[in-house]
């Protein structure tokens, strides 16, 4: 029998406000407290079994030692405890190791103000002023950090408990034997060595045994990792830490400043975790976060973002999906690729080695025979702004889960749809890619904007090079645009009557100084590397600056009220833009009791009316909600309505192509009196444009097409 040394129990005056350890230890950042039917809350730490309870004025606390730990799982020694190994008998000691005090202290991270940086955040955010209260005491915790990335490359597509589950059964398999506490025994993790696969007594640790053991895919990852962890350097990890929470003991450093995209330091660690197998962004963050005292990192899921529908509800138009899943476009000089699972977002970036300009006012239109398919050379590390790149295009600093709670409690329509459509951002795309984009959009589906736009960077775009046996070119500037020639070759492009608004924008835009579209953003939103400002309080119709940029935008051909709300919202970052186009007034027709009395029919007051409505009803991002449910309007989406294959849909790609997309229709206003008569008469027109898209579209399909019929 194994004797253990029974601390007597010690306090730490800490309030309920500055830790609370029923909600710290059940959210999600460590998967090995226990609690006990007295309500003690006990882990194996550093060699000894802490144990710990709480009241509303101060933390108490003991640690149980073993006289020996037995190392299980090494490769010299059994997988599992032999029966020799009996429960372990206690003897009380009434003093406290000097180190366990420090161990708490460090471990709850206890150095921060919590009721502080409540105070801060509340003042900056009254969303989290709202929640904030019901949920004091919340710290993030100072995990080792190889535990931490165990335990969230566990987490691909799990829950709390079964993570918990999967971490006791490495711990039991492979970590270092403590004894029994209460009858139930206690392990210390598991060094990455022990996950290496070397022979011992009764088994080979390696990825066949997890499976085993019910790890599923994530024990091909776990293996790997533990190859890759335990062949560098011993204190790799550690130095990835943020040396502002540094490992207990340690003095700590100044990280440097803090940029829109996190410190350098945080970049680097970030980086170098994706090189792991099974860490994705996400997991990278929360290691980042819970495991190397990162602060700044945000851990993204897909009820956070969802490429899938986030790329393909009519924001941008120029991201292309591949056989094999991935999501790519030319962004910033480099092609973007990106894939997804359930919870990380895989990114990688792409460079040239040499950019060829085309399109400019000297240069051909198309490229030349002697530019060839350009190679592309992989870059292991990342460059530094690509990460920063991904978080600001997919616009990932507001926490969309608590927005959608937000919406859903002020809306019960919203609350009905929105769960099939989780993970709909409103991305950050350049002004002017969106003022375009839109233009293309007036009486046009998503399919052939999307062809138009292709068309604009081939033929006037900077050429990148080929990726995947495919060109890409980045987003030609106004001034490429300006040429004498480009109306008429954008006409026999396909572009119709949108040739001369593209033209005449281009020679506008091009006319003005170089940064006023980007002096019409949202200070709130700024553009990337720069800091958020105040856009100041929100009246009904809208903030001040929003205004000023919808009555700019107006000014430009090809830009009535419609167009000019979807460059606020996805080009310029004004969240209560509302775009009212025929998905949007349907909806408010049958959802939310408009098309009655002196709101009829989609006139300038009622266009006014119905973004007013929604912004009261949601918020100053009123237009992230009605982008949802514009995109539940969708054709291309419709199938995650029905609730017969709601759930094998929403486990898979949708396959729908997005050409059946129902038309948008944009009101180009050219004055006050012939407004309200132009919407009405374009609305009407619309109507009779999607009725022969649908019949083209069957056609194409090979399905048997039925007959045009144009409602009168």
């Amino acid at each position: 029998m194994r004797h253990m040394r029974l601390t007597d129990w010690q306090k730490l005056p800490v309030s309920l406000t500055e830790l609370c350890i029923d909600t710290t230890l059940r959210c999600g950042q460590s998967f090995r407290w226990r609690k006990s039917e007295q309500g003690e809350w006990s882990c194996s730490l550093n060699g000894r079994v802490l144990s710990l309870r709480q009241d509303q004025e101060c933390l108490h606390y003991r640690a149980i030692f073993p006289a020996a730990a037995v190392s299980l799982g090494a490769a010299n020694t059994p997988l599992t405890p032999p029966p020799s190994v009996a429960s372990t008998s206690f003897e009380p000691v009434l003093q406290d190791d000097e180190g366990t005090t420090a161990l708490v202290k460090h471990y709850f991270n206890l150095a921060p103000n919590l009721t502080d940086l409540y105070e801060q955040w509340s003042s900056a955010d009254a969303n989290f002023k709202k929640k904030a209260p019901k949920f004091t005491g919340v710290r993030i915790l100072r995990q080792e950090a190889w535990e931490a990335l165990v335990g969230f490359i566990c987490s691909s597509n799990n829950n709390i408990a079964r993570i918990s589950q999967m971490v006791e059964k490495l711990c039991m398999h492979y970590g270092p034997y403590l004894g029994d506490f209460d009858s139930k025994p206690y392990y210390d993790f598991p060094a990455p060595q022990a996950l290496t696969g070397k022979e011992v007594e009764h088994s080979v640790v390696n990825k066949q045994h997890l499976r085993e053991l019910g790890f599923g895919y994530r024990a091909k990852y776990l293996y790997q990792t533990a190859l890759m962890v335990a062949g560098k350097k011993d204190d790799w990890l550690d130095n990835l830490r943020n040396p502002e929470s540094p490992l207990l003991g340690q003095l700590a450093k100044s990280a440097g400043d803090m940029p829109e995209g996190g410190r350098e330091g945080y970049r680097k660690a970030h980086e170098e975790l994706l090189a792991l197998q099974g860490v994705g962004p996400k997991v990278a963050d929360c290691v980042c976060l819970m495991g190397l005292g990162w602060g700044e990192a945000v851990p993204v899921d897909t009820h956070e973002l969802c490429i899938d529908t986030t790329l393909r509800c009519g924001q941008s138009f120029r991201w292309r999906k591949s056989e094999q899943g991935e999501w790519s476009c030319s962004l910033n000089g480099r092609v973007l690729s990106l894939r997804q699972d359930q919870e990380c977002l895989h990114y990688r970036a792409i460079f040239p080695a040499a950019a060829v300009s085309l399109g400019a006012a000297n240069t051909p239109l198309t490229p030349p025979p002697s530019v060839a398919s350009t190679s592309f050379e992989p870059v292991l590390q990342d460059d530094e702004g690509t990460t920063a790149l991904v978080k600001h295009y997919f616009n990932l600093a507001p926490n969309l889960t608590d927005l959608y709670e937000q919406w859903s409690s002020a809306d019960a329509n919203f609350k009905k749809k929105a769960p099939k459509f989780t993970g709909v951002r409103i991305l950050r795309q350049e002004a002017w890619e969106a003022l375009v984009g839109f233009i293309c959009s007036s009486n046009n589906n998503i399919a052939r904007i999307s062809q138009m736009v292709e068309k604009l960077c081939m033929h006037y775009g900077p050429y990148l090079g080929d990726f995947d046996s495919k060109p890409y070119y980045d987003f030609p500037a106004p001034q490429a645009l300006t040429g004498k020639e480009v109306e008429q070759h954008l006409r026999e492009l396909g572009f119709g009557y949108r040739a001369k608004y593209l033209y005449q924008t281009a020679l506008m835009v091009a006319g003005k100084k170089d940064d006023w579209l980007d002096n019409l953003r949202n200070p709130e939103s700024p553009l990337l590397g720069q800091l958020a400002k105040s856009a100041g309080d929100m009246p009904e119709g809208g903030r001040e600056g929003y205004r000023k940029a919808h009555e700019e935008l107006l000014a430009l051909q090809g830009v009535g009220p419609k167009v000019a709300d979807c460059v606020c919202l996805m080009g310029l970052g004004w969240g209560e833009a509302v775009p009212v186009d025929t998905h949007v007034w349907q909806i408010a027709q049958r959802d939310y009791k408009f098309g009655k009395g002196k709101h009829s029919s989609l006139t300038k007051a009622t266009y006014d009316a119905v973004g007013n409505k929604f912004r009261s009803l949601w918020g100053k991002e009123a237009g992230w909600a009605h982008s949802v449910l514009f995109t539940a309007d969708l054709r291309a989406f419709s199938e995650r309505l029905v609730a017969k294959i709601e759930v094998k849909e929403e486990s898979q790609d949708v396959k729908a192509e997005l050409e059946g997309a129902a038309a948008e229709v944009e009101t180009v206003v050219k004055s006050e009196s012939t407004e309200q008569k132009r919407v009405k008469r374009e609305f009407q027109e619309e109507r009779s444009i999607v009725k022969i898209e649908e019949v083209v579209v069957k056609k194409r399909g090979g399905r048997q097409p039925g007959k045009r019929r144009r409602k009168a």
